[in-house]
């Protein structure tokens, strides 16, 4: 991680020396993400699409970091716009595919709580998203939203043990110890 915290303070360095510089923002966003501070990589590739609206990598980049926050309808519109760009980008086409059956298992889920071929099917599209979701993250999501409390906030432990920058596994954790009302534990 030592090598990501140097690139990260030369790519302030640039940020700071050159405020316009698109490849120096695009390159510090990756280097966030990598170091899993996805709020920072957002803002990031926020800047870069400010400054080139057309950096395809940016969009699709964006399209990962809302993906970690849950954010997926606007994943989706980011991978749309990734194949107006360029239509032949089959990688952005499935991963908007992928998210947008999750989408739908999701809701199936809600208006159908007993519905395990759903819960099933949400779990294989996690699965093959495992690039870029954690697994223990989203389990501690179905756990939330099945009212498994006590087993959500062991995932979201474990995700927050191996990236302490996980700012949505302690949300959602302290979520969920609100929820079993201990408040003391969920601030």
């Amino acid at each position: 991680m030592g090598n990501l915290q140097e690139a990260l303070a030369d790519y302030n360095q640039a940020v700071h020396l050159a405020p316009n510089y698109v490849a120096a923002y695009f390159k510090r966003g990756i280097v966030y993400h990598r170091l899993g501070n996805f709020a920072k990589a957002l803002e990031d590739n926020n800047q870069v699409l400010r400054l080139d609206p057309s950096c395809i990598n940016a969009y699709y980049n964006r399209a990962i970091a809302y993906t970690h926050f849950g954010n997926l309808q606007e994943a989706i519109v980011d991978f749309d716009r990734v194949l107006r760009l360029n239509p032949n980008d089959a990688e952005a086409d499935y991963t908007r595919k992928t998210i947008q059956l999750a989408e739908y298992c999701t809701h199936t889920i809600r208006h159908n709580p007993n519905n395990a071929e759903a819960y099933y099917k949400r779990a294989t599209v996690y699965a093959n998203l495992k690039n870029y979701i954690d697994a223990d993250y989203d389990r501690g999501t179905v756990h939330v939203e099945s009212g498994m409390l006590p087993e959500a906030i062991v995932d979201f432990t474990k995700v927050i043990e191996i990236n302490p920058n996980y700012e949505l596994a302690y949300l959602k954790r302290g979520t969920a110890y609100v929820k079993l009302n201990k408040f003391q534990e969920g601030f």
